[in-house]
């Protein structure tokens, strides 16, 4: 009997010592559960401030003027007294494509949602003369204009006139080609 008592003994010890392990255990994990709990809340907080902080940095910067997109957008809207240097700028493009170029027509628009801002839009009626090629790498890299602009029409045809053009150059077809553009640019007034 004494063996069955010091067994039911020894029994008794080890479901407290595993009772305690298991206790223990909830206590450990229930603790690290809480702790988790709170490091995400933390890091949810932490990067909720961090977002609100470059926000309120980024309108700041926009506000003050500082924001690089400002200054490239300013850049691109023709001065108040740039008209000449534009359409000088405009001729240096076409003749650097060996072409011959006309200004048709400037005028400003009267649209009274863009002169509440300060703005206009000056419209540029021209036409670019010479070799196919010329008139279509001209035609492709007024894309890249560093201006803000819509181009309304760009016709291009070929004139049937072969004596102004360079016989030393291949063209597509023969003849002179005019490139007609009218565009509209933004402008300061």
């Amino acid at each position: 009997m004494t063996n069955d008592q010091s067994f039911k003994k020894i029994l008794g010890v080890l479901v407290g010592v595993i009772v305690l392990i298991a206790g223990a255990m909830y206590f450990g994990i229930h603790s690290l559960v809480t702790t988790n709990q709170n490091i995400a809340t933390l890091t949810h907080t932490i990067a909720v401030d961090t977002q609100q902080q470059q926000s309120i940095s980024s309108t700041a910067a926009l506000v003050n003027g500082d924001s690089p997109d400002v200054a490239r957008v300013e850049s691109s809207i023709i001065a108040s007294d740039g008209d000449v240097s534009f359409i000088e700028y405009l001729e240096t493009l076409a003749r650097n494509y060996n072409l011959q170029v006309v200004i048709n027509s400037l005028s400003l628009s009267d649209d009274a949602t863009l002169t509440g801002n300060g703005l206009s839009t000056l419209q540029v009626q021209f036409e670019v003369k010479g070799s196919w090629s010329n008139v279509y790498r001209f035609t492709s890299n007024i894309e890249t204009l560093p201006y803000s602009f819509k181009m309304n029409k760009i016709d291009i045809v070929n004139t049937g006139d072969t004596a102004n053009l360079d016989s030393t150059k291949s063209t597509p077809a023969p003849g002179v080609w005019q490139g007609l553009f009218d565009m509209n640019v933004l402008k300061h007034i």
